[in-house]
């Protein structure tokens, strides 16, 4: 085991790929367009690809040699997911169809790896995300963890309650589901976290069959501290707007 940990290390050293970080932002742009990694265990592969520009970058994913995904990227962008299997090298590459600057960023995660959550951050599944696929999804979920909360939060939870796929609009389930121990909780739009308390926040992939094709989907979604609803509601900002309506005030 350890002999082929070493051979893989090496491998990727000698390759000029670059190993991807899951759950956070990588950016791509001419001189820094191939990306991969080894999967860890069987589940699926979420992504996300943002970019500004349209029409002028081709994307592939692929299974060892075996390509998966082959698309252009339109702005904003797009998402999707796919199976994947332990032991099994993804690799994602950006092809410039001409010289141009063009830059975005490309966002992965497997569902096997958990997220950790920053009770002051705000997190994004960017776009909807649906596959054709003969095998069931539905037992994978995208899943982030909140490790013994630092304070106590109410937290709203929004995602897109209607998607195209194939041409059919799809009234779509809520994905979310949070565990507290052994409590969980479905179908929810907030919900308040304990200080010194642990969590987890489950995004569930669901099932539409649209002949001849099943499809499994998730939603584009949003969860964050309910407080954070508009950036001008903040109590600094409060205290701000208010002196300057006095100072106005004061002037007239």
């Amino acid at each position: 085991m350890q002999k082929l940990v070493l051979l893989s290390l090496l491998l990727l050293v000698a390759s000029k790929n670059t190993i991807i970080e899951f759950g956070k932002d990588t950016p791509f742009d001419k001189d820094n367009t191939e990306f991969e990694f080894i999967c860890q265990n069987n589940g699926v592969l979420f992504f996300y690809i943002s970019c500004d520009y349209s029409n002028n970058i081709m994307f592939y994913l692929s299974e060892g040699e075996s390509q998966k995904i082959s698309s252009t990227i339109s702005k904003p962008g797009f998402g999707s997911m796919i199976k994947i299997e332990n032991g099994k090298t993804y690799k994602m590459k950006f092809e410039y169809r001409n010289p141009n600057n063009d830059k975005g960023t490309i966002w992965i995660n497997p569902s096997y790896n958990e997220i950790n959550v920053d009770l002051n951050e705000i997190y994004k599944g960017k776009f909807d995300l649906h596959f054709p696929s003969k095998d069931d999804f539905r037992q994978y979920k995208l899943t982030y963890v909140i490790n013994k909360a630092d304070k106590d939060v109410i937290f709203k939870f929004n995602y897109n309650k209607k998607m195209n796929i194939d041409s059919h609009q799809v009234q779509v389930e809520n994905p979310f589901q949070i565990c507290h121990g052994e409590e969980c909780l479905d179908n929810l739009s907030t919900y308040e976290f304990e200080k010194g308390e642990s969590y987890k926040i489950y995004l569930n992939i669901n099932k539409i069959s649209i002949f001849p094709l099943d499809h499994y989907y998730l939603p584009s979604f949003s969860f964050y501290d309910k407080d954070k609803d508009g950036t001008n509601n903040s109590p600094l900002n409060l205290k701000l707007n208010i002196w300057i309506i006095s100072l106005i005030l004061l002037i007239l």
